[in-house]
């Protein structure tokens, strides 16, 4: 293995879990006692998938730890603004002036470390230099060229309420009839879902896979490809009344787009459900989960 590729990861590892344990700390992620990160790390280079992302950092407000190539002496900051058609970030100034001066002395990138709904993120930036965002000291840079991410392993399912109703469409059924592939989703993760599937029209062997299209409320809409790994049947809601039979299904090679999309809506979820347990919201019955 190249050694410049393998300190680079070390390095990653080293900063995402310093800044994943931040997080926990500071209480604004909820986390499993075993949560952990997955083992390697994976890029994105597009750059409107980067802009994206990156205007999701500045929407949450999440905070972003800058150093020297991973050196000890770090800086907390937060991104202000992603403008795309300069290619460009701005970013609130460093309370430590010695180690503003540092950074923008520096020949070689400045290390940014940040995380968006969950997933731990790393990029380069260069081109630092000092500017003003509506009367605050700032920092601009330019845009990365690639970000480097690491997401939690432990992607709990969310159960979906009914009004957020989200749909997923099996292309397969619907190019027979129009109605025959939409189906109610019933939970949902960044990794997969579970279908309710009244009418059993899914031949939901183990391994099957189906093309289909997600529908998330105020989202958008996707294709994905949906592997089936499970089937049960759930209990009626009603004395009488006949179970529903629940695919759970795995998503396959999605996207980094649509998975980021995923994971936004279903932290909304998550957040949402945290009110309702507190007393913040009206409880609204909810589906089981799976």
């Amino acid at each position: 293995m190249n050694r410049g590729v393998s300190r680079r990861e070390l390095v990653l590892k080293s900063w995402l879990r310093k800044l994943h344990a931040a997080t926990l700390a500071r209480g604004t992620v909820q986390a499993h006692a075993s949560a952990v990160l997955d083992d390697q790390p994976e890029s994105i280079g597009k750059q409107l998938e980067i802009v994206h992302l990156l205007r999701s950092v500045r929407d949450e407000q999440s905070l972003a730890i800058v150093s020297l190539d991973g050196q000890a002496q770090s800086g907390v900051t937060t991104l202000l603004e992603v403008v795309q058609q300069a290619k460009a970030l701005v970013f609130a100034g460093l309370s430590d002036a010695g180690l503003t001066e540092r950074l923008l002395a520096a020949r070689g990138p400045v290390m940014v470390s940040t995380s968006c709904d969950q997933v731990y993120l790393m990029f380069e930036v260069e081109g630092l230099e000092k500017t003003d965002y509506f009367g605050r000291p700032a920092l601009k840079a330019r845009l990365p060229k690639t970000i480097t991410y690491m997401q939690r392993r432990d992607a709990f399912r969310t159960a979906v309420p009914p009004d957020k109703e989200v749909s997923c469409t099996i292309l397969q059924n619907a190019a027979i009839h129009p109605t025959a592939g939409k189906l109610v989703v019933r939970d949902l993760s960044v990794t997969g879902l579970a279908l309710a599937d009244p009418a059993r029209v899914l031949d939901a062997e183990y391994g099957k896979v189906y093309a289909a299209r997600l529908d998330i409320p105020r989202t958008g809409a996707f294709d994905v490809s949906l592997s089936v790994i499970h089937v049960s049947d759930e209990e009626p809601a009603y004395k009488g009344a006949a179970k529903v039979r629940r695919v759970g299904c795995s998503f396959v090679d999605v996207p980094w787009g649509v998975r980021i999309r995923v994971q936004s809506f279903v932290s909304d979820l998550q957040r949402e459900e945290i009110m309702r347990q507190r007393g913040l919201l009206s409880h609204a019955k909810m589906p089981p989960s799976a």
